[in-house]
């Protein structure tokens, strides 16, 4: 039996920015000092890190990643794209998780 995991929300906030806001499912507690240095083994250039927020730039678009999971993506057109972006991050931390 497969566990149904729901979709992120994603939402542009405004008509006018280049930006999308992308909120998990379920909600996060992440150590994003933990998290930091995984991001940067898989290819991101780390901004900021702290313990409430890391900014992050990779694949052409430019992330925060907060520690309750929400996402903030610029540098995208679509919420296809921005879910697409979102997931391989999740897909990231999930696979720090399980280790």
């Amino acid at each position: 039996m497969h566990r149904v995991i729901a979709l992120p929300k994603v939402v542009k906030p405004c008509a006018a920015g280049d930006y999308y806001k992308v909120t998990p499912d379920e909600k996060m507690d992440l150590n994003l000092r933990e998290l930091a240095p995984l991001l940067e083994k898989a290819g991101y250039r780390l901004g900021l890190v702290s313990g409430v927020m890391i900014a992050f730039v990779g694949k052409g678009k430019e992330f925060s990643l907060f520690s309750n999971g929400k996402l903030m993506i610029k540098g995208i057109d679509s919420t296809k794209e921005a879910l697409k972006a979102a997931e391989e991050i999740y897909n990231l931390i999930i696979s720090r998780i399980k280790h």
